[in-house]
């Protein structure tokens, strides 16, 4: 046998690719034993904690009371429902002045609520809208000539705008929304 002859009993490709199958097999089953283990020590886990909170709750208490402790306990309870009971008393009592409170204060709204005090002095309708769009950060300002009236807007920083309003007719929907998204600014 020659050399050339002996190079074709040994491929390295085969035999490495046959190492690297048995290598891989090997962590597989690694991983899964592992996996396995976890498992088991987990369950291992619970049934010790399952089993410790059965020993507990299968003890009884370390100390029992005697029956002097039972009954100063008892005496102790007894007292403090009497001191419960007198305690619902007085908020009772308080209780019902509230409600007479409310009873009279309900008669004294109905009593105003009867009363037209908006008849009986001229209220001016004008002053009390320009303090609404003013408490919303609107202030008109007057021009010489309706073309030239503005609005100032406090915006919600802090800052003032002066916008030119549209004259001699109410503003569209869009100066109406340009105007609201300054104030948001």
């Amino acid at each position: 046998m020659t050399l050339v002859d002996c190079g074709e009993m040994f491929r390295p490709s085969n035999d490495l690719e046959i190492i690297n199958t048995g290598t891989e097999h090997t962590i597989r089953v690694a991983e899964a034993r592992k996996a396995q283990l976890e498992a088991v020590r987990s369950d291992l886990r619970a049934l010790s904690r399952n089993l410790e909170a059965s020993k507990t709750a299968a003890q009884r208490p370390a100390e029992v009371p005697s029956k002097q402790q039972h009954t100063k306990a008892l005496e102790k309870l007894e007292h403090a429902q009497h001191e419960t009971n007198r305690a619902i008393l007085k908020y009772q009592s308080e209780l019902d002045a509230a409600v007479a409170r409310v009873g009279r204060v309900k008669d004294e709204k109905a009593l105003w609520e009867s009363k037209d005090p908006e008849g009986e002095h001229e209220v001016d309708a004008i002053a009390i809208r320009a303090q609404i769009w003013k408490s919303m950060g609107f202030e008109l300002r007057r021009g010489r000539e309706p073309a030239q009236d503005k609005v100032l807007i406090r915006t919600e920083s802090g800052d003032l705008r002066l916008v030119p309003l549209p004259s001699n007719r109410k503003p569209s929907v869009e100066e109406t929304n340009e105007l609201w998204k300054i104030n948001l600014s």
